[in-house]
Protein backbone atom coordinates (compact mmCIF):
# COMPACT_ATOMS: atom_id res chain seq x y z
CA UNK A 1 0.00 0.00 0.00
CA UNK A 2 1.27 3.59 -0.66
CA UNK A 3 1.04 6.30 1.71
CA UNK A 4 -1.65 8.09 -0.74
CA UNK A 5 -4.04 4.85 -0.73
CA UNK A 6 -3.47 4.87 3.30
CA UNK A 7 -4.27 8.23 3.40
CA UNK A 8 -7.82 7.19 1.34
CA UNK A 9 -8.65 4.26 3.33
CA UNK A 10 -8.71 6.56 6.23
CA UNK A 11 -10.94 8.82 4.92
CA UNK A 12 -13.08 5.96 3.05
CA UNK A 13 -13.67 4.30 6.22
CA UNK A 14 -14.20 7.37 7.93
CA UNK A 15 -11.39 7.30 10.89
CA UNK A 16 -8.42 9.96 11.76
CA UNK A 17 -5.48 9.02 10.75
CA UNK A 18 -3.59 10.09 13.97
CA UNK A 19 -5.42 7.56 15.37
CA UNK A 20 -5.13 4.49 12.56
CA UNK A 21 -2.79 1.48 12.61
CA UNK A 22 -2.70 -1.06 9.28
CA UNK A 23 -1.83 -4.71 10.57
CA UNK A 24 -0.73 -6.35 7.74
CA UNK A 25 0.90 -10.24 7.07
CA UNK A 26 -1.91 -11.34 9.03
CA UNK A 27 -3.48 -15.18 8.25
CA UNK A 28 -6.50 -15.35 6.72
CA UNK A 29 -8.18 -18.02 9.38
CA UNK A 30 -7.23 -15.28 12.50
CA UNK A 31 -10.31 -14.04 13.70
CA UNK A 32 -11.55 -10.19 14.31
CA UNK A 33 -11.41 -10.72 17.84
CA UNK A 34 -8.05 -12.52 18.14
CA UNK A 35 -6.78 -9.52 16.07
CA UNK A 36 -7.85 -6.60 18.24
CA UNK A 37 -6.74 -8.84 21.76
CA UNK A 38 -3.66 -8.77 20.51
CA UNK A 39 -3.12 -4.98 19.98
CA UNK A 40 -4.70 -4.10 22.59
CA UNK A 41 -2.09 -6.20 24.77
CA UNK A 42 0.22 -2.97 22.85
CA UNK A 43 -0.50 -0.60 25.65
CA UNK A 44 -0.20 2.72 22.88
CA UNK A 45 -3.13 1.83 21.56
CA UNK A 46 -5.72 1.25 23.87
CA UNK A 47 -8.93 -0.09 22.96
CA UNK A 48 -8.68 -1.25 19.30
CA UNK A 49 -11.66 -1.99 16.80
CA UNK A 50 -10.96 -3.80 13.17
CA UNK A 51 -12.93 -1.08 10.94
CA UNK A 52 -12.05 -2.59 7.36
CA UNK A 53 -10.52 -5.32 5.78
CA UNK A 54 -8.57 -6.45 2.34
CA UNK A 55 -7.04 -10.00 1.29
CA UNK A 56 -3.52 -9.89 -0.71
CA UNK A 57 -1.85 -13.29 -1.15
CA UNK A 58 -3.89 -15.42 1.44
CA UNK A 59 -3.18 -12.57 4.03
CA UNK A 60 -4.96 -10.12 5.81
CA UNK A 61 -4.40 -6.45 5.71
CA UNK A 62 -6.44 -4.50 8.83
CA UNK A 63 -7.38 -1.47 9.39
CA UNK A 64 -7.85 -0.46 12.89
CA UNK A 65 -8.58 2.24 14.76
CA UNK A 66 -7.48 2.93 18.43
CA UNK A 67 -8.81 4.81 21.22
CA UNK A 68 -6.28 6.85 21.62
CA UNK A 69 -3.85 9.11 19.14
CA UNK A 70 -1.10 6.77 18.18
CA UNK A 71 2.67 8.23 19.64
CA UNK A 72 5.06 6.37 16.91
CA UNK A 73 7.90 6.40 19.49
CA UNK A 74 6.00 3.91 20.94
CA UNK A 75 4.51 1.73 18.42
CA UNK A 76 6.60 -1.43 17.63
CA UNK A 77 7.57 -2.12 14.12
CA UNK A 78 5.93 -5.33 14.48
CA UNK A 79 4.08 -7.83 16.97
CA UNK A 80 4.21 -11.39 17.59
CA UNK A 81 0.58 -13.30 17.45
CA UNK A 82 -0.18 -15.54 20.18
CA UNK A 83 -0.41 -18.90 17.83
CA UNK A 84 3.71 -19.08 17.09
CA UNK A 85 2.96 -17.85 13.31
CA UNK A 86 5.46 -14.96 11.34
CA UNK A 87 4.88 -11.36 13.03
CA UNK A 88 2.54 -8.72 12.01
CA UNK A 89 3.91 -6.30 10.29
CA UNK A 90 2.06 -2.50 12.07
CA UNK A 91 2.25 0.57 9.67
CA UNK A 92 0.85 3.49 11.32
CA UNK A 93 1.35 7.44 10.15
CA UNK A 94 4.31 9.21 10.59
CA UNK A 95 3.94 13.11 11.02
CA UNK A 96 6.98 14.72 12.51
CA UNK A 97 8.30 17.90 10.98
CA UNK A 98 11.64 17.39 13.11
CA UNK A 99 12.27 14.25 11.27
CA UNK A 100 15.63 13.52 9.99
CA UNK A 101 16.00 11.76 6.96
CA UNK A 102 16.84 8.38 8.54
CA UNK A 103 13.51 8.37 10.82
CA UNK A 104 11.37 8.73 6.80
CA UNK A 105 13.69 6.27 5.72
CA UNK A 106 12.84 3.97 8.61
CA UNK A 107 9.20 5.07 8.32
CA UNK A 108 8.80 4.17 4.62
CA UNK A 109 10.90 1.00 5.17
CA UNK A 110 8.14 0.34 7.86
CA UNK A 111 5.20 0.75 5.56
CA UNK A 112 6.66 -0.81 1.65
CA UNK A 113 9.02 -3.24 3.57
CA UNK A 114 13.20 -3.69 2.88
CA UNK A 115 14.70 -4.13 -0.36
CA UNK A 116 17.47 -6.72 0.88
CA UNK A 117 17.21 -10.23 0.22
CA UNK A 118 16.61 -12.90 2.45
CA UNK A 119 19.77 -14.40 1.68
CA UNK A 120 21.63 -10.49 2.82
CA UNK A 121 19.49 -10.35 6.03
CA UNK A 122 20.15 -13.85 7.04
CA UNK A 123 23.88 -12.88 6.92
CA UNK A 124 23.64 -9.83 8.28
CA UNK A 125 21.50 -11.38 11.13
CA UNK A 126 24.90 -14.15 11.42
CA UNK A 127 27.27 -11.29 11.78
CA UNK A 128 25.56 -9.54 14.88
CA UNK A 129 27.35 -9.20 18.32
CA UNK A 130 26.59 -7.34 21.10
CA UNK A 131 27.43 -3.97 21.80
CA UNK A 132 29.61 -2.43 24.44
CA UNK A 133 27.54 -1.78 27.50
CA UNK A 134 24.35 -3.29 25.51
CA UNK A 135 22.34 -5.50 27.91
CA UNK A 136 21.80 -9.15 26.89
CA UNK A 137 17.73 -8.49 26.23
CA UNK A 138 18.50 -5.63 23.98
CA UNK A 139 20.93 -7.17 22.13
CA UNK A 140 17.83 -10.40 21.81
CA UNK A 141 15.32 -8.02 20.71
CA UNK A 142 18.04 -6.39 18.09
CA UNK A 143 18.32 -9.86 16.56
CA UNK A 144 15.02 -10.46 16.53
CA UNK A 145 14.09 -7.49 14.40
CA UNK A 146 16.62 -8.64 11.45
CA UNK A 147 15.54 -12.41 12.40
CA UNK A 148 12.15 -12.06 11.22
CA UNK A 149 12.97 -9.69 8.13
CA UNK A 150 15.22 -12.65 7.30
CA UNK A 151 12.31 -15.46 7.96
CA UNK A 152 9.77 -13.17 5.81
CA UNK A 153 12.02 -13.00 2.62
CA UNK A 154 12.75 -16.33 2.74
CA UNK A 155 16.41 -16.43 4.03
CA UNK A 156 15.59 -18.73 6.82
CA UNK A 157 13.26 -21.19 7.58
CA UNK A 158 10.44 -20.20 10.00
CA UNK A 159 11.11 -24.22 11.43
CA UNK A 160 14.45 -23.20 12.62
CA UNK A 161 13.83 -19.49 13.62
CA UNK A 162 13.99 -20.43 17.68
CA UNK A 163 17.10 -22.87 17.23
CA UNK A 164 18.64 -19.62 14.94
CA UNK A 165 18.16 -17.04 17.58
CA UNK A 166 19.76 -19.27 20.10
CA UNK A 167 23.39 -20.16 18.29
CA UNK A 168 23.48 -16.48 17.13
CA UNK A 169 23.03 -15.08 20.91
CA UNK A 170 25.84 -17.55 21.66
CA UNK A 171 28.17 -16.55 19.30
CA UNK A 172 27.59 -12.99 19.63
CA UNK A 173 27.11 -12.53 23.44
CA UNK A 174 30.69 -11.02 24.75
CA UNK A 175 29.74 -9.59 27.79
CA UNK A 176 27.40 -12.18 29.66
CA UNK A 177 29.13 -15.23 29.45
CA UNK A 178 28.42 -16.25 32.88
CA UNK A 179 24.69 -15.34 32.56
CA UNK A 180 24.46 -17.55 29.39
CA UNK A 181 26.19 -20.27 31.75
CA UNK A 182 22.66 -19.78 33.85
CA UNK A 183 20.74 -19.86 31.57
CA UNK A 184 22.24 -23.34 30.07
CA UNK A 185 20.99 -22.25 26.58
CA UNK A 186 23.81 -24.61 24.75
CA UNK A 187 22.43 -27.53 26.47
CA UNK A 188 18.63 -26.76 25.30
CA UNK A 189 19.64 -26.28 21.44
CA UNK A 190 17.41 -29.44 20.70
CA UNK A 191 14.56 -27.49 22.24
CA UNK A 192 15.23 -23.99 21.90
CA UNK A 193 13.21 -21.84 23.96
CA UNK A 194 10.46 -18.87 21.72
CA UNK A 195 11.39 -15.39 21.88
CA UNK A 196 8.80 -14.35 24.83
CA UNK A 197 10.42 -17.22 26.78
CA UNK A 198 13.57 -16.65 25.75
CA UNK A 199 13.74 -13.08 26.55
CA UNK A 200 11.32 -13.69 30.02
CA UNK A 201 14.35 -15.89 31.11
CA UNK A 202 16.99 -13.12 30.61
CA UNK A 203 15.49 -10.40 32.24
CA UNK A 204 14.76 -12.25 35.03
CA UNK A 205 18.84 -12.99 34.89
CA UNK A 206 19.39 -9.28 34.71
CA UNK A 207 16.52 -8.39 38.07
CA UNK A 208 18.50 -10.71 39.84
CA UNK A 209 21.83 -9.97 38.93
CA UNK A 210 20.82 -5.89 40.17
CA UNK A 211 19.83 -7.32 42.67
CA UNK A 212 22.77 -9.10 44.10
CA UNK A 213 24.96 -6.04 43.30
CA UNK A 214 23.26 -3.51 44.85
CA UNK A 215 23.04 -5.67 48.41
CA UNK A 216 26.81 -6.13 48.27
CA UNK A 217 27.49 -2.71 47.47
CA UNK A 218 25.28 -1.43 50.87
CA UNK A 219 27.10 -4.24 53.02
CA UNK A 220 30.06 -2.48 51.88
CA UNK A 221 29.05 0.73 53.37
CA UNK A 222 27.78 -0.26 56.33
CA UNK A 223 31.07 -2.24 56.60
CA UNK A 224 32.86 1.05 55.84
CA UNK A 225 30.59 2.95 58.02
CA UNK A 226 31.49 1.31 61.43
CA UNK A 227 35.67 -0.03 61.17
CA UNK A 228 35.56 -0.41 64.78
CA UNK A 229 32.76 -2.53 65.19
CA UNK A 230 35.28 -5.18 63.75
CA UNK A 231 38.57 -4.54 65.97
CA UNK A 232 38.80 -6.48 69.29
CA UNK A 233 38.40 -3.97 72.27
CA UNK A 234 41.30 -3.47 74.26
CA UNK A 235 40.98 -5.08 77.95
CA UNK A 236 43.08 -3.58 81.28
CA UNK A 237 44.95 -5.82 83.15
CA UNK A 238 43.20 -7.27 86.22
CA UNK A 239 44.90 -7.22 89.46
CA UNK A 240 45.63 -4.73 92.39
CA UNK A 241 47.25 -1.67 91.31
CA UNK A 242 50.94 -1.68 92.41
CA UNK A 243 51.28 1.10 95.22
CA UNK A 244 54.62 3.05 94.80
CA UNK A 245 54.23 4.97 97.66
CA UNK A 246 54.22 2.82 100.39
CA UNK A 247 57.29 2.75 102.68
CA UNK A 248 58.52 0.50 105.56
CA UNK A 249 58.01 1.43 108.81
CA UNK A 250 61.37 3.06 110.65
CA UNK A 251 62.20 2.02 113.85
CA UNK A 252 60.49 4.27 115.81
CA UNK A 253 57.12 3.05 114.16
CA UNK A 254 57.15 5.99 111.03
CA UNK A 255 56.90 5.23 108.13
CA UNK A 256 60.18 6.10 105.93
CA UNK A 257 61.33 5.47 102.40
CA UNK A 258 62.96 2.24 101.82
CA UNK A 259 65.45 4.05 99.45
CA UNK A 260 65.48 7.47 101.32
CA UNK A 261 68.55 9.52 100.68
CA UNK A 262 71.27 11.00 103.30
CA UNK A 263 68.96 14.79 102.65
CA UNK A 264 66.00 12.82 104.32
CA UNK A 265 67.64 11.61 107.00
CA UNK A 266 69.85 14.87 107.63
CA UNK A 267 66.13 16.80 107.52
CA UNK A 268 65.23 14.13 110.43
CA UNK A 269 67.86 14.93 112.56
CA UNK A 270 67.68 18.62 112.43
CA UNK A 271 63.60 18.12 113.28
CA UNK A 272 64.38 16.11 116.42
CA UNK A 273 67.15 18.10 117.53
CA UNK A 274 64.98 21.34 117.00
CA UNK A 275 62.02 19.68 119.44
CA UNK A 276 64.35 18.29 121.99
CA UNK A 277 66.03 22.12 122.31
CA UNK A 278 62.40 23.40 122.87
CA UNK A 279 61.30 20.85 125.23
CA UNK A 280 60.53 21.98 129.35
CA UNK A 281 63.21 20.24 130.51
CA UNK A 282 66.05 21.61 129.10
CA UNK A 283 64.77 25.18 129.32
CA UNK A 284 66.90 25.48 132.62
CA UNK A 285 69.91 24.66 130.77
CA UNK A 286 73.19 26.69 129.78
CA UNK A 287 73.72 27.35 125.94
CA UNK A 288 76.76 24.94 126.69
CA UNK A 289 75.18 22.39 127.89
CA UNK A 290 72.53 22.67 125.05
CA UNK A 291 74.93 22.95 122.43
CA UNK A 292 76.92 19.57 124.25
CA UNK A 293 73.75 17.73 124.10
CA UNK A 294 72.94 18.48 120.48
CA UNK A 295 76.15 17.45 119.36
CA UNK A 296 75.33 14.14 121.64
CA UNK A 297 72.05 13.98 120.05
CA UNK A 298 73.42 14.47 116.62
CA UNK A 299 76.21 11.37 116.61
CA UNK A 300 73.24 9.37 117.88
CA UNK A 301 70.76 10.23 114.81
CA UNK A 302 73.70 9.53 112.68
CA UNK A 303 74.23 6.30 113.94
CA UNK A 304 70.80 5.80 113.67
CA UNK A 305 70.76 7.17 110.10
CA UNK A 306 73.83 4.61 109.00
CA UNK A 307 72.46 1.34 110.78
CA UNK A 308 69.31 2.12 108.72
CA UNK A 309 71.29 1.71 104.95
CA UNK A 310 72.36 -1.31 104.00
CA UNK A 311 76.04 -2.14 103.62
CA UNK A 312 77.25 -2.72 100.46
CA UNK A 313 78.49 -6.25 101.43
CA UNK A 314 75.04 -7.55 102.66
CA UNK A 315 74.81 -6.20 106.37
CA UNK A 316 73.83 -2.90 108.45
CA UNK A 317 76.57 -0.69 108.98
Amino acid sequence: LSLSKLQTWCSESNINPDHAVIVSIVPSDTSIVEVEEVLEAVKAFGRVRVRAQKSQLNREVLLCETRVKVDPTRVPPEILPPRGEASWKLTIRYNDTEASAQDYLAATENVFGTSESGEDLYFKFRSMQQKPNERLSDFVRRLEKVLTKAVEKGGLSHLLKDRARVEQLLRGAVDADILLLQLRLKERLSNPASFISLLSEIRSEEDLKITRQRTNSSVRRMAAAAPQALESPTVPPVGPKPNHDSTPPSRDGSQTSQSCPKGCLAGERDRKATATFASPENSNKSDGDLLAGRGLMWTELDVAGDMGQPDVNGGSA
